[in-house]
């Protein structure tokens, strides 16, 4: 009930409205309890009011003892044949009452169960008596609600909230860009960096300051998943971010430097080897941005040609994609040993730069990077010999053609790495002219031992002082237009350099501090390595693999506990790899359920630093309905829980300052209840309010209620795996949860829960899939407003390069579960996308509509609900106003009426006309069932297609016929076909399917349509109709009506009943359900004597003789 309240009694009796208290006065007048009040702040309220009952005597048991002898009383009380209620009340902060109520009320009896809890953060709030009689309880017990909870001052009951899927920021000075799902470019974000925590590796690593990072197309290729991580040398493939490798800014000095990085180097700082960072020359009047272009292409170009291609002077060099950044580099090292240089560029503009910045390149060096026609180009101007050096980054069949246009003796240099990660093969005949061909991969020269990297160094040295090595031409975009420089790079239309300004550069060269900028970042959990961190039960399955986590985050010194120490061979490797890793690792087998032993613990962990972290996973499962557990079972569960947190609390409260982390693995059972775990639920519960107390104090405390865990750990040693459904939901995977764990860590509440529904629903409304899916492409392709492109043009017309397509094809694959070729994405107009998006509205594919649809027809077909309709003719052009042949079987089936009829989609047309019929001949129909169709149903697809046929052409209507049933079993598009045709193109793809019956269904389907089509009732039905329809329906449906239109045609009382599901789906009984009754009552009791039933694309069970007592019958399809 909703009431609007004003602030004063004046005002209210000014404006006719009620108080609050008047309003609680007219409910109790009408015996209505009030519940709760919520209001708004305009003034409204909303009142929850129930029904007032007569109390029964209720019984009370107080839950607080921690001896559990109050479980003995329990069992005795629910095991009594008697339905009062049984109270159970707790008053200690702690108490694990919520949880275990939870579970109890699961088990048989459990709908007794009421609870009373005073759980107060507050010292200082008054906490009302929970005794029988009490003024107090009067209030509580004649709500009778299950749970009752009272927190400083006010009653309420706990609720799990969704949280928003926004990421928590947080603002810092240390940042980095990465990307959060590769392959979507909209996922690029300035994330919290662990330099926060900077502790050099080594005396040669040192922490600068970047005010420009520099984007090259490696960073490209990886945040656009067109190339995979385990495609760069080394162990970068295992770093969270791997984006950027050079950057220009400060050094701890305060001098100006640019240098080359592993990765993450987009980034506000970085950690730098001295041995990669080269001062910027005072003698250069060049800003840090030009400074910022030079170190990745030079390096690269003078590894490529002079250290790997030992490039001399006089030879004939050719070089691809002359105007990008590597390029421009490779021409002016060529030029300075006087050799002859070819280039290859992509548009007029770009060579008319490369001739302006160098005018010893003529119009011969000039080719076309677009096509495979450099090829001729050089061969020409070779005299057919070719070129000494290749200096390649292009793909596919324009990498063979460069090879092509290699010389004999000549190396070939290749830059890139799309068809080296492809593993594309390369033709051995090339080695026949004496060639070398070098992967050149500049990441290479980070690796330990490699001494080629002294030679780069020392070349682009010299190359500064004797003025080869010149800034190139930038491209600059601001810190907050990250996806906009990355969508520009990839389109390949810049000049030299793209770069990333982080901060803004201080006038002048002179050494000084540098600048400091602060700016939101999604926050991200980091361990200071000085600081220890203790996980009890950190040997179990999920401990280890916390460890791991906690070490890629920074931790240096891990305390493990462990009743029994290291028990197998698992163990001790993990330890020993950590180890190796220079993280300490301590294995205690401290007893954190005892204050002694968790004083040691405490202490242990401080001799190796302060303690910033402590993650509570030990646990025993001693599981049993209540009727089977005794008090030993309880203390056994919540020693290790319980009071293994509550001795953490009251330790870390005295000597740990510095805790940064308390957190305490709780578990969904807790939270929603499972039977038989009422012990387990009862210590969890307990935890979740320590950390609740904690968080209230100004404390770290976070309580996680985990879901079944996959991978490691109990579900998979007992449950059989990640697929086991374990009361509705699945193992959430590992990496998951440590996701997981990583956003909860970065957020304030004290109590969160994580699992992975088993069955999930989603339906998406068709505008907003529609919507979705064509704003995502268009966001690929650079488009604001979509609606201002041309719909029926492809997405390669509209500009789609190699790179959008990849991230295009990904963004089907991940969002929407369609899985194209990249030729097809290609071909794909904007109409076509909105189609796709139509189609998954839904939330069901082909395969598993065939399936839901076969079981189906079984179900009806297995039934007594059925009989049904015999068509022996087979297909014919009978308009549906003639149906005599029907009426004929149905009086073989039942003489006498009354008659109960039923249609479900096309059928519903025949049952229509039918029952009409049959009123005409005065033969009384009691009950018209129409499941998701009527008689305008059919009708309403087929004019859509009529639109778009010429009139008069039969040919053409047979056409789009037969292609709309071709595409319920394969996914081709349209084409001229007619019914052998279609008949051969499914068969190609269901090999155990009859040509007979699949010849007979074709063409019965393109019958039924124009029959329906044609249909218009001559007559009004005089009777009741119950119209069930899908909750889930089409455009076409929708512009129906709620009702079909069956309201113009029936003169009755027509019910409309909406079931879960969609045209297909909703027949298989699970929208069938106890929340609809009104909808199944009507149903169950009379059965129809008939049902008319459509079902196309499981034809061989439609078609299917059954029998009954007329002879043969089949469905009419």
């Amino acid at each position: 009930m909703v009431a609007f309240l004003s602030s004063t009694a004046q005002n209210n009796a000014q404006q006719g409205l009620l108080t609050q208290a008047e309003w609680q006065k007219v409910f109790s007048e009408a015996s209505l309890s009030l519940v709760t009040v919520r209001k708004s702040f305009y003034g409204s309220a909303l009142f929850l009011c129930r029904c007032q009952t007569s109390v029964k005597q209720p019984l009370f048991l107080p839950v607080d003892s921690t001896d559990y002898k109050w479980v003995e009383t329990l069992k005795a009380k629910l095991a009594e044949s008697s339905d009062t209620p049984v109270w159970l009340t707790a008053s200690q902060a702690h108490c694990g009452i919520v949880g275990m109520v939870n579970c109890l009320r699961q088990e048989p009896g459990g709908d007794r169960i009421r609870s009373a809890f005073v759980s107060n953060l507050n010292e200082s709030s008054a906490a009302p008596s929970l005794q029988p009689g009490q003024e107090s309880m009067q209030s509580v017990l004649g709500g009778d609600l299950v749970m009752n909870v009272f927190r400083d001052g006010q009653w309420g009951v706990f609720r799990h909230q969704l949280i928003t899927q926004d990421l928590s920021e947080e603002v810092t000075e240390q940042a980095y860009v990465n990307v959060l799902t590769r392959g979507d470019l909209s996922s690029l974000r300035w994330i919290a960096s662990p330099l926060r925590y900077f502790v050099p590796s080594n005396p040669n690593v040192q922490l600068c300051h970047v005010y420009y990072s520099s984007l090259n197309f490696r960073d490209i290729m990886l945040a656009t998943g067109k190339l995979p991580p385990d495609a760069i040398p080394g162990d970068l493939a295992l770093q969270q971010c791997m984006l950027g490798m050079e950057f220009s800014g400060r050094d701890p000095a305060g001098k100006r430097v640019m240098g080359l990085l592993p990765a993450r180097g987009l980034a506000t700082c970085v950690d730098a080897d001295k041995r990669f960072l080269w001062d910027v020359p005072s003698s250069w009047s060049v800003t840090l941005e030009q400074a910022a272009s030079v170190p990745v292409v030079y390096a690269t170009a003078f590894y490529s040609l002079v250290v790997r291609g030992r490039l001399r002077p006089g030879e004939t060099v050719l070089i691809h994609s002359g105007s990008g950044g590597v390029g421009q580099a490779a021409i002016a090292i060529a030029l300075s040993k006087k050799c002859k240089v070819f280039t290859t560029v992509g548009s007029a503009e770009k060579r008319s730069y490369l001739q302006q910045r160098f005018p010893q390149l003529s119009a011969e060096s000039f080719a076309n990077s677009r096509d495979t026609s450099f090829e001729q180009h050089i061969l020409l101007h070779t005299q057919g010999k070719g070129a000494d050096l290749v200096l390649n980054s292009l793909a596919e069949e324009k990498l063979q053609a460069s090879i092509r246009c290699l010389a004999r003796h000549g190396r070939f240099l290749e830059i890139g790495k799309y068809d080296l990660s492809n593993n594309n093969p390369l033709g051995m005949a090339l080695f026949l002219k004496n060639v070398a061909f070098h992967g050149i991969l500049l990441d290479a020269l980070f690796e330990e031992g490699n001494h080629e990297w002294e030679d780069v160094s020392k070349l682009l040295k010299e190359g500064i002082m004797g003025g080869v090595v010149q800034p190139l031409k930038t491209t600059v975009f601001e810190r907050d237009q990250v996806e906009e420089a990355f969508r520009y790079m990839a389109q390949g239309k810049h000049i030299g350099k793209v770069l990333l300004q982080v901060c803004h550069e201080e006038k002048g060269s002179a050494v000084q501090t540098a600048s400091r900028v602060s700016f939101p970042a999604i926050c991200r959990t980091f361990c200071p390595p000085s600081h220890s961190y203790i996980i009890t039960g950190g040997l179990g399955g999920f401990g280890l693999e916390l460890a791991q986590w906690l070490t890629e985050r920074g931790a240096h010194k891990l305390v493990l506990t462990s009743r029994s120490g290291i028990r197998n061979g698992y163990q001790a490797k993990r330890v020993r790899e950590w180890k190796s890793q220079g993280v300490e690792v301590l294995v205690s087998t401290n007893d954190v359920s005892t204050l002694q032993g968790t004083e040691r613990l405490i202490a242990e962990a401080g001799s190796l630093g302060p303690l910033g972290g402590v993650f509570h996973l030990a646990m025993v499962l001693k599981d049993g309905m209540l009727e089977n557990l005794t008090p030993e079972l309880f203390l056994d569960v919540n020693k290790p829980k319980y009071d293994g947190t509550v001795n953490l609390d009251k330790v870390t409260r005295k000597s740990c300052p510095d805790l940064q982390h308390f957190v305490a693995f709780s578990s969904v059972s807790c939270g929603r209840g499972n039977a038989g775990q009422s012990n387990y639920g009862y210590a969890n519960s307990a935890m979740e309010r320590v950390c609740e107390k904690r968080r209230h104090d100004g404390l770290p405390g976070l309580a996680v209620q985990w879901g079944a865990i996959g991978d490691v750990g109990v579900v998979l040693e007992t449950m059989g795996g990640n697929d086991a459904v374990i009361g509705g939901t699945l193992p959430q995977r590992i990496t998951s949860c440590l996701e997981v764990l990583d956003r909860f860590l970065c957020q304030q509440r004290p109590v969160m829960s994580s699992f992975v529904l088993a069955e999930r629903t989603v339906v998406k409304s068709e505008a907003g899939s529609k919507r979705d899916l064509v704003d995502a492409v268009g966001h690929i392709l650079g488009v604001r407003d979509v609606s201002s492109l041309n719909p029926d043009a492809s997405l390669a017309d509209l500009g789609l390069d190699s790179l959008m397509g990849v991230e295009v094809r990904q963004t089907l694959e991940r969002d929407y579960d369609i899985v194209m070729a990249m030729r097809e994405i290609r071909q794909i107009t904007i109409n076509k996308l909105r189609e796709l998006a139509s189609s998954k509205s839904s939330g069901t594919n082909d395969s598993h509509n065939t399936a839901a649809k076969r079981e189906s027809v079984h179900a009806l077909l297995e039934s007594d609900l059925t009989q049904l309709l015999v068509n022996p003719d087979g297909p014919t052009v009978t308009p549906l106003n003639k149906v005599q042949s029907q009426e004929r079987a149905l009086f073989l089936v039942q003489p006498d009426g009354p008659y109960r009829i039923a249609g479900y989609s096309f059928g519903a047309c025949v049952a229509f006309e039918m029952c009409s019929q049959l009123q005409t001949l005065n033969l009384p129909v009691e009950y018209l069932f129409l499941f998701d169709g009527s008689h305008s149903y059919v009708a309403a697809y087929t004019q859509s297609y009529r639109a778009k046929l010429t009139p008069g052409k039969e040919s053409e209507a047979e056409t789009e016929a037969l292609c709309a049933f071709i595409q319920q079993f394969t996914g081709i598009a349209y084409n001229k076909a007619r019914v052998s045709t279609a008949v051969d193109l499914i068969t190609s793809a269901h090999k155990n399917i009859s040509r007979e019956l699949l010849h007979f269904a074709a063409t019965t389907f393109y019958y039924k349509l124009k029959a329906a089509d044609g249909y218009v009732p001559t007559t009004k039905f005089h009777g009741n109709v119950t119209l069930l329809r899908a909750k889930t329906s089409s455009e076409y449906e929708q512009n129906l009506g709620s009702d079909y239109k069956l309201r113009e045609v029936c003169d009755g009382k027509l019910s409309v009943h909406i079931i879960k599901g969609d045209h297909r789906s909703f027949l298989q009984g699970r929208g069938w359900s106890p929340s609809a009754p009104s909808s199944t009552a009507p149903c169950l009791t009379p059965q129809p004597h008939l049902h008319l039933h459509t079902n196309t694309t499981t034809f061989p069970t439609c078609l299917t003789p059954v029998s009954s007592g007329c002879g043969p019958l089949t469905s009419l399809e």
